[in-house]
């Protein structure tokens, strides 16, 4: 959407500023330049559209990845259908941020799969967050009419969660409280209270 939302800008501009854009592309034709540029619109924008539309629904059914444990891997539910999420080891844990819309189990037959299932359609977003080993696997579940993921399997990972740094409130007071500390173990050192 975003290329189209360029492409309108840009003809609005070229229309603005009386260029003759359509001269470009053969359009001479046409008396005005109002007219060449609302022709350009009508041939091309709804080409764009169907561009955006495939490609916002080009998602592979079935994949596998190496996951960036820094970043959020999103995927796609569709209401009816269920999703598998292979790992290469035992999953130890899998917690879903909204379970009344969707539902996540380790499969008892392979405890290296988690099986997803969207509730219904209309369900809002949800996360997905799954530890395995000293691993943390963080995921979008986005509920989806136009695209479905059946199989993901997560080949391995790398990277790690980004550091927050620390409050500078909270840094200073852990200061002040270690210099606290030291006069005291000070103090004590040297037959002090």
């Amino acid at each position: 959407m975003k290329l189209l939302a360029s492409l309108m800008l840009l003809f609005d501009a070229c229309q603005n500023a009386k260029l003759g854009v359509a001269r470009a592309v053969g359009l001479c034709y046409l008396p005005s330049v109002s007219l060449r540029v609302s022709f350009l619109r009508a041939l091309i924008l709804p080409i764009l559209l169907l561009i955006e539309i495939s490609r916002a629904s080009a998602v592979n059914r079935i994949s596998a990845i190496n996951k960036d444990l820094s970043q959020v891997k999103k995927i796609y539910l569709h209401a009816g259908l269920v999703s598998t999420v292979e790992f290469t080891a035992p999953v130890w844990g899998v917690k879903v941020g909204n379970n009344n819309s969707i539902k996540a189990e380790i499969s008892p037959s392979n405890p290296k799969e988690i099986t997803l299932r969207l509730k219904y359609q209309n369900a809002e977003p949800t996360n997905m967050i799954v530890r395995i080993e000293k691993r943390v696997y963080v995921f979008d579940l986005i509920p989806s009419r136009n695209s479905h993921q059946d199989y993901v399997l997560i080949r391995g990972s790398y990277g790690s969660p980004a550091m927050a740094t620390q409050p500078t409130g909270l840094a200073e007071s852990n200061t002040r409280r270690s210099e606290t500390n030291a006069k005291l173990i000070e103090s004590v050192k040297l037959g002090g209270e």
